[in-house]
């Protein structure tokens, strides 16, 4: 089992705590009219990497990415808070990308227990990129926005900021 989307590719980067994104990182082409100044193109990948032959106990690889070539700001739109609001996103797809590999790696998943966790777990990835956009107005409302930085923030630290 894997979880390749479309446009992963070997030009993605992977989500690190030590590196935040910059408009550099954003080289596609802007898409006219709409609501978005800028748009992300992340996600979560994932991948059935062996099965215990004796235990049945499956070990999967599980890691967020940004795709550059698709992702795309309106130049005349740049600011560092609109890159802030495109950051959570990627933030976000890191924080579930955990929460998988947590679910995953619990006692007692089959493969097939697994495949239900993914697609449960992704479809909330999903619905909370597009809970983020509605709620902010696409990092528009400040207020918002640092409500939803402190709770992906908050979710993140335990993994990624040990000891703080």
């Amino acid at each position: 089992m894997a979880w390749f989307p479309a446009s992963c590719s070997a030009q993605s980067l992977n989500w690190s705590p030590d590196r935040l994104l910059s408009w550099d990182d954003f080289q596609g082409i802007p898409q006219p009219a709409g609501e978005e100044a800028a748009h992300i193109d992340c996600g979560i990948i994932c991948s059935l990497e062996k099965v215990n032959i004796w235990t049945g106990r499956p070990r999967y690889a599980v890691s967020s990415y940004m795709n550059p070539q698709s992702s795309w700001v309106d130049p005349e739109q740049m600011s560092d808070p609109l890159l802030a609001h495109e950051q959570l996103h990627f933030d976000m797809a890191e924080w579930y990308a955990v929460k998988i590999r947590r679910a995953l790696s619990a006692r007692g998943v089959t493969v097939k227990r697994g495949e239900e966790i993914l697609t449960r777990l992704l479809q909330e990835f999903d619905h909370a990129q597009t809970q983020y956009d509605l709620d902010t107005n696409h990092g528009r409302l400040s207020t918002v926005q640092s409500r939803w930085t402190e709770q992906v923030q908050n979710g993140l630290a335990p993994f990624h900021h040990p000891g703080k």
